[in-house]
């Protein structure tokens, strides 16, 4: 039951955040990413 409560918070918490605007695009999520782990498609096998 508590994981249920913690989960509806967070969808109503992420719906405030996309009503206000506070979101970005999944290019830069996986951008910054790459940048802070130093991985990148090239540098995959």
């Amino acid at each position: 039951m508590r994981n249920a409560i913690g989960l509806l918070k967070l969808i109503a918490q992420g719906e405030e955040d996309i009503q206000s605007g506070r979101t970005i695009s999944q290019d830069e999520v996986f951008a910054n990413l790459e940048q802070l782990t130093g991985l990148s498609d090239d540098t995959r096998t």
